[in-house]
């Protein structure tokens, strides 16, 4: 009924061609915003901004949202002509992200090229015998990262072995007569602080050794387990242990740690190795592919005027269109009451907004995915289509009815002693923190999809997901709310998040989020219309605007806005990633629903449900049910102390009234106590 009830009245406003306008200027408006604003943490990312630095910068924005909000008062004052205004403000909201083009790369990626890295095999230092691979020092302008805990190389070169000693190389003139000939430097090799001694009978073709010259004629040793660690003993290198296994293809290398008298030749040899801590040595090397799991090399550019010109780019930006849509809606709202209409008409003007974020999202993707190349979205085709859009915005506000703007007004009175109802600061709470958890996913969820391989008309598409299954439920949600009740619907919302976060945390083939998206009625409107009208109960009526307000500034303002970005970011600089942190973060907002129901189920709604007779006043007192629950406690011990002394009096007294228990209120089931 109620549904059938809007859209016959939203039908009948487009027979007014002038109210039609109107619902056009909301349709572009909104999904202009819904084509540019979810993927600028992605234009931070294309410029090589990291996670925490863009979090920073989308915390700190909101600030100008408000600011925005407040200076719309003082402009619409002094505005002259509201057309020229909000047609010029429009047409600059449209050319001012223009500038973001000019933001110079903070960082960029490079492929890995493939190298050789140098390794060292030697045997360990324990008791046990041990085989390790220490990687030397890496080869200047390249970056590899090794694998973490155990991992498997396809492919490892060893060459020569021999012993590495402690030290410089010995002078020939001071070494024994019997030691000369090992001693020389055309046999030994200088490597870092240590110099390398190889097997007898290798010679080097050039004076001095290399190591490529102590790499030739390797062998290649495939599919060697590792264990990437670091040692205990040898902490300036990441050291990997190499896995001993029955079927060890570097069996040879393992028989030298068990047996290393074997492999000393001649006396010699054992003093060398005695006396200098030499340690059996094999040279290694491994491809670059074969053991780096990064597949590219960051190089630091301008990362400073990169941030900070993205946080002035993007904070000017949303204060003018903070400041646009403030003065917009109130000229609107003024337009309306001129044709008759009151401030639910300017409800079903902007419900517009969402068929515009359901269509242009898509169309806007599509139209970007024609001009970008894989894995990196064109940028410039976004930013001139945004354009493209303020600009038939401001074609219709030009050709509007609009001529006057009433001063926004924000509507907080006795806000400090509303605070003190203890109620009311939960619901505010419980809104708080499903801003934060769903502006988590507002902020990141694209950046995370975006890595896993979604393309630009399937990050739009969610969002236009989203947007469709939210406009049927918007326009029903005050009866659904009626109907199922405000507390249980906001315990819904609070569960329905935490599941939509640990789905995305869960998800892998970035298609599936469509159907996670399903479930962005139950975390929208149903939640918010859910929380306002709770909120109206448990206050007064003069107080049910000022409620209003509470409510978004807790949820939107300080939750989706400020915190929820910045949680995010100081998470990222946790080294938590995605995935993880949209776990824990889910694992959070189910604990908050079942927390909040049980306050609400076995306190709230308990003496409500006791106590139908209580009065509105005293259900909106300082305290709020708790108060009251705390008297009937005191009630109920009155109640047994007068029990026991009518028992040892050995006299029937009759109950008093205000002695009655809450169970005997609860049977009786009139309110009042019982005969």
């Amino acid at each position: 009924m109620e549904f059938g009830q809007t859209m016959s009245a939203f039908c009948k406003d487009l027979h007014n061609s002038r109210v039609a306008l109107i619902k056009v200027i909301f349709f572009f408006l909104t999904g202009a915003t819904s084509c540019l604003y979810p993927f600028l943490p992605l234009y931070m990312k294309s410029r090589g901004l990291r996670l925490g630095e863009a979090a920073i910068i989308l915390g700190l924005t909101p600030i100008f949202s408000v600011a925005g909000t407040c200076l719309a008062s003082k402009v619409a004052v002094r505005a002259s002509n509201v057309k020229v205004l909000l047609t010029a403000l429009t047409v600059l909201c449209g050319v001012f992200p223009l500038l973001l083009l000019a933001v110079p790369m903070g960082r960029s990626e490079t492929p890995l090229p493939n190298f050789t890295v140098p390794m060292s095999v030697f045997c360990g230092l324990t008791s046990h015998p041990e085989l390790f691979l220490l990687p030397l020092p890496p080869v200047p302008g390249h970056s590899c990262h090794l694998p973490e805990d155990v991992a498997v190389v396809p492919k490892i070169k060893v060459g020569v072995c021999g012993h590495m000693c402690a030290g410089s190389i010995p002078a020939s003139d001071d070494a024994p007569r019997d030691l000369h000939d090992l001693y020389l430097a055309e046999r030994a090799l200088q490597l870092d602080n240590r110099f390398f001694l190889p097997d007898k009978g290798f010679e080097c073709p050039s004076r001095p050794c290399t190591v490529d010259q102590l790499l030739g004629g390797a062998s290649d040793y495939e599919n060697v387990s590792i264990h990437v660690a670091t040692h205990p003993h040898l902490t300036r290198y990441t050291i990997i242990t190499i896995q001993h296994q029955l079927d060890s293809p570097m069996e040879r290398i393992w028989e030298r740690c068990r047996n290393p008298l074997s492999f000393h030749s001649s006396f010699a040899w054992s003093r060398i190795h005695h006396g200098f801590n030499c340690e059996h040595h094999c040279q290694a090397a491994v491809e670059s592919h074969d053991l780096c799991i990064n597949k590219v090399m960051i190089h630091d550019l301008d990362v400073s005027r990169s941030f900070w010109m993205l946080l002035v780019i993007k904070s000017v930006n949303t204060l003018l269109a903070s400041l646009t849509l403030a003065l917009l809606e109130a000229s609107v709202s003024g337009f309306l009451r001129e044709q008759g209409g009151g401030g639910a008409d300017l409800g079903r003007q902007k419900t517009a907004g969402l068929l515009g974020k359901v269509v242009l999202p898509i169309a806007v993707g599509f139209l970007v995915d024609v001009f970008s190349e894989v894995r990196h979205i064109n940028f410039t085709c976004l930013l001139l289509s945004f354009l493209a859009l303020k600009l038939v915005v401001a074609a219709c506000i030009w050709c509007s009815a609009l001529s006057a703007v009433s001063e926004p007004q924000i509507p907080l009175k006795n806000v400090l002693s509303m605070l003190k109802n203890i109620e009311l600061d939960v619901l505010l709470f419980m809104a708080f923190a499903a801003g934060v958890f769903s502006g988590y996913l507002d902020h990141f969820v694209l950046w995370h999809l975006e890595d896993i391989g979604a393309r630009m008309w399937l990050l739009s598409f969610s969002i236009a997901v989203a947007a469709f299954v939210s406009l049927p439920v918007t326009v029903v949600a005050e009866p659904v709310v009626r109907k199922l009740g405000s507390g249980r619907l906001v315990t819904v919302g609070l569960a329905a998040v935490g599941v939509k976060l640990f789905a995305y945390g869960l998800l892998v083939v970035p298609e599936l989020c469509l159907a996670v998206e399903l479930l962005e009625p139950l975390v929208g409107p149903l939640f918010i219309c859910a929380v306002l009208r709770y909120g109206r109960n448990i206050t007064s009526k003069t107080s049910g605007d000022t409620t209003s307000v509470l409510v978004a500034t807790a949820h939107y303002g300080l939750g989706r806005g400020i915190s929820a970005p910045l949680i995010g970011g100081l998470l990222f600089l946790l080294e938590v990633d995605f995935p993880e942190a949209a776990k824990i973060l889910g694992g959070t907002a189910l604990a908050c629903g079942v927390i909040y129901y049980m306050f609400w189920h076995c306190c709230f709604n308990y003496v409500r449900q006791v106590v139908p007779q209580s009065s509105e006043r005293s259900q909106r007192s300082r305290w709020g049910s708790v108060r009251y629950l705390s008297f009937r406690k005191n009630r109920l011990r009155r109640a047994a102390a007068a029990a026991a002394t009518a028992g040892q009096s050995g006299t029937q007294e009759t109950t008093r009234p205000d002695l009655v228990t809450i169970e005997e209120v609860k049977a009786n089931g009139t309110g009042r106590p019982g005969p």
